[in-house]
């Protein structure tokens, strides 16, 4: 597994795509039943956030 910048202009692979989609997904569902706490929800936001921009970045070796 490689972290470039390069990739990211490159489609994404369909397991690490899959694996970002289920990051930000897991997010949104924590915060959906946390509604009453505005600092859980903005902590799950930045957090989907990043980890589904980062799933950008990552180059599996091996998988197409």
């Amino acid at each position: 597994m490689q972290i470039k910048f390069k990739p990211y202009f490159s489609p994404t692979q369909k397991q690490v795509r899959m694996f970002g989609d289920a990051i930000a997904g897991a997010t949104i569902f924590v915060a959906s039943f946390n509604l009453n706490d505005p600092e859980l929800m903005r902590w799950c936001a930045i957090i989907g956030g990043c980890g589904k921009l980062l799933s950008n970045f990552i180059q599996v070796d091996g998988i197409k």
